[in-house]
């Protein structure tokens, strides 16, 4: 374990630079001879007490991670002691450094190794494969699995598992290109929610001449979002009445991998934007509008917001703030375009991994049992909120969930000393660090009497809305080859920064969307879109689908 001497030296060395917590030396697993497990999703997971060393990136919302109650809680169930090697500063660059020193942790916790960087650490050998050991020790593991299918050939890659995500399948995180309308500004203008382009742009209109605020100035901003691409962006939303649009921007039809804002349908939704643009109803500066900014106009006294797009209400309102704005925006259905294209692409988790095993590891088999418990709704919600009632408890008869049904699980996250399991440091959960899996069915069987987006049952209906118009074939994190996981990253972030350049450049003006559309063409070849799309192509072929 102690290979690369010299290097290991100069990671020390590093590390006292303040890169790291705490450099103490890595405690691996006892050797595999003897290690004794029980049986499947038995209690504690061993017969013997045992060791095992974490990587880890400091959380800032958890204090201490050795004397967390919920890890001393996770080490008398499992029989397992985590010796953690806590980094502080940019996970990559921490996880770089300890993975150059040649001396690895055990396992990797929420190091968010992607699947390029999967297979290439494969391929050293600094990673391996834990398929053999989820097939034996999985319980929960492949309770998920067959919960939700696209996770397993989501991880898989190349017909071995190299790591376990954090994935949350609830219903919230279906469709995250949204767009969100002022209710009371509906109700005085006798306006109904609009279903299709036209009475979008006539519900826009009338914001901005009928003075619905009624302070007798043209103060009201009808539209607007925080930037152009993105969960948070004005684009995809409106761009999905003319062809889909979301996610990665890339999608298959027929097993060929296209992407969205090169094609002609992606060109007539430009010239919607740029009427929307030149008529004043998009407001002026969405395109440098940062958070700050946005939840300034949405909680504006008196108001002056009509629309805003972006995931959520809290993207551009205070969730629990003293207006309670936030709970006066009501969503808009995906619209309908003017040739009846009508789409909400689901969202696609990446499946970065938030558990991995190294070659340290004397029993990945150990490794696997210990996790597997994360993966069940009781780990899960433990994990999350806390031990013994802290942040979570059993439904009371005739306590709904957000579907309308008897609900499972409440999150009660503040104890009876007022310390909340979600503040910004605390100390009896690892909040959302680490692996951990919540299902559809849960989500729908969950309430949250603590969080805003839940409260007044907007987010479900707008889940239950978007549902009917679902497009399915966008796709995610690509496995690409670990020979040309370096350019394909160059040209993805070339090719996302030419779009939303000439994205903003079209929508006001600066470029014209007939006389300079070849212009734009010919730039984003020169950014390598016929070498990138000939990589995304190799990808989505190995993987099956």
């Amino acid at each position: 374990m102690r290979t690369r001497k010299i290097a290991a030296i100069i990671a020390v060395v590093l590390c006292i630079s303040m890169l790291f917590g705490g450099c103490a030396a890595k405690n691996s697993s006892t050797g595999a001879e003897n290690i004794k497990l029980t049986g499947v999703n038995e209690f504690p997971i061993v017969e013997e007490p045992v060791t095992m060393s974490a990587f880890a990136v400091k959380s800032a919302f958890v204090e201490n991670f050795e004397t967390n109650e919920f890890t001393k809680y996770y080490e008398e169930k499992t029989g397992v002691h985590i010796d953690w090697n806590v980094a502080s500063g940019e996970a990559g660059q921490a996880l770089n450094l300890m993975l150059a020193s040649g001396d690895y942790d055990d396992i990797l916790l929420s190091a968010g190794v992607n699947k390029a960087s999967s297979l290439k650490y494969s391929e050293e050998g600094i990673l391996v494969d834990i398929k053999p050991a989820i097939e034996k020790y999985g319980y929960y593991i492949k309770e998920m699995f067959e919960d939700d299918p696209s996770v397993e050939p989501g991880i898989t890659i190349n017909d071995a598992i190299y790591g376990l995500p954090r994935y949350s399948n609830a219903y919230s995180s279906q469709y995250l290109n949204a767009m969100w309308v002022y209710k009371p500004w509906l109700e005085k203008l006798n306006i109904d929610i609009p279903q299709n382009t036209e009475e979008f742009y006539q519900m826009l209109k009338a914001f901005k001449e009928q003075d619905p605020n009624g302070n007798g100035i043209a103060d009201e901003i009808p539209l607007t979002a925080r930037g152009a691409m993105g969960d948070v962006g004005i684009r995809d939303y409106i761009m999905s009445a003319f062809i889909p649009s979301g996610g990665t921007g890339w999608y298959h039809e027929n097993g060929e991998v296209k992407i969205v804002a090169v094609q002609p349908e992606y060109r007539e939704g430009l010239r919607y934007f740029k009427r929307l643009y030149d008529e004043g109803l998009l407001y002026s500066d969405t395109f440098i509008l940062d958070r700050s900014l946005i939840t300034s106009i949405g909680e504006s006294n008196p108001p002056i917001l009509g629309c805003a797009a972006g995931m959520w209400r809290g993207m551009f309102t205070v969730g629990n703030g003293q207006q309670q704005r936030f709970y006066e925006f009501t969503s808009i259905p995906p619209l309908e375009g003017p040739t009846g294209v009508r789409a909400a692409v689901k969202n696609k988790e990446s499946f970065y991994s938030m558990f991995n095993v190294t070659s340290s590891c004397a029993s990945p088999e150990l490794a696997v049992k210990w996790v597997d418990y994360l993966f069940s709704t009781e780990g899960s919600l433990m994990s999350r909120n806390g031990v013994g009632g802290v942040g979570f408890r059993e439904a009371k008869e005739g306590e709904l969930g957000p579907n309308g049904e008897q609900a499972k699980w409440v999150y009660d996250v503040v104890d009876t000393e007022g310390t909340s399991a979600s503040s910004m440091s605390q100390n009896i959960s690892w909040n959302n660090f680490g692996p951990l899996y919540v299902s559809l069915d849960n989500s729908f069987h969950t309430i949250d009497y603590n969080h805003a987006s839940s409260k007044d049952g907007e987010t479900y209906k707008h889940y239950a809305t978007y549902k009917q118009y679902e497009v399915d074939n966008f796709l995610a994190d690509p496995a690409v080859a670990p020979e040309e996981a370096e350019e394909y990253s160059d040209i993805h972030l070339n090719i996302f920064n030419a779009e939303q350049t000439w994205f903003t450049k079209f929508v006001t003006g600066e470029a014209d969307i007939d006389k300079d559309w070849d212009e734009y063409m010919s730039y984003l070849e020169s950014t390598g879109l016929e070498r990138y799309l000939e990589i995304l192509q190799a990808a989505f072929d190995r993987s099956g689908k």
